[in-house]
């Protein structure tokens, strides 16, 4: 089982920052110790940690006025720039995700940063606002269907495949916030904590190791809230 290893200073980041011999000619990499560089004095460098041993992906975790800002990056393609509001475990967009490293906008990422500080001051405000949505909404059986079926949807393509198990679904009636509802489950799957039914058999689910894979059933999640319940983000 591969380990996440933290990491205290930007020494210690430079050190893994090597562009994969696997990407091509065309890839510009994205230098988060650059970007912490031009981030401060108004953000300023908390830790990060490494994700899965050896590999490049990485977060690095900054404080902007009591807000943790965490910022995502790797040099070998597996992982773009992303930055988020994180609180408790849950990770809000920032609008800042997504940065293709190729091409002139890879090329003046430093240089966007830097002019718009203030831009991404404001998007913490608006993050903030959907945060405290998710914190006091309580989800329904709709809503909790649609966001289990984004975490299960793997189990679901087994063959024989009739039904997922999330154990968070009996605290529904009792009341659940969406930002309890899916970090708890997301939680739970990660753990291995459920069941899946292929072909009348019942199942017990298999823990994995993978932060990466929590990022991206979050993100997945959130991004198809705001899309289709826009509502909880006004």
């Amino acid at each position: 089982m591969k380990r996440d290893y933290t990491f205290n200073t930007i020494a210690e980041l430079k050190s893994f920052e090597n562009v994969s011999p696997k990407v091509s000619d065309l890839y510009v990499p994205i230098y988060t110790s650059e970007i912490i560089k031009l981030l401060e004095p108004e953000f300023k460098f908390i830790n990060g940690s490494r994700l899965e041993g050896s590999s490049s992906k990485h977060y690095v975790d900054f404080d902007h006025n009591g807000d943790k800002i965490r910022l995502y990056n790797s040099y070998d393609r597996q992982m773009a720039f992303q930055a988020n509001l994180y609180s408790d475990g849950f990770i809000i967009d920032l609008g800042l995700d997504r940065l293709v490293h190729r091409g002139a906008r890879a090329k003046n990422v430093a240089v966007d940063i830097k002019t718009f500080k203030e831009d991404v001051v404001i998007a913490v405000k608006t993050a903030k606002v959907i945060q405290t949505k998710f914190d006091t909404v309580n989800v329904d059986e709709n809503i909790a269907k649609e966001i289990s079926d984004m975490i299960f949807f793997k189990q679901a393509k087994i063959k024989g495949f009739q039904e997922y198990t999330n154990y968070m679904d009996i605290l529904i009636p009792k009341g659940i916030s969406l930002k309890a509802y899916i970090t708890s489950s997301i939680n739970k799957f990660i753990q291995g904590d459920y069941t899946v039914t292929i072909n009348g058999s019942k199942r017990l689910g298999r823990p994995v190791s993978s932060t990466l894979m929590k990022i991206r059933i979050q993100n997945k999640i959130v991004k198809y809230l705001s899309a289709q319940f826009p509502e909880y983000f006004l």
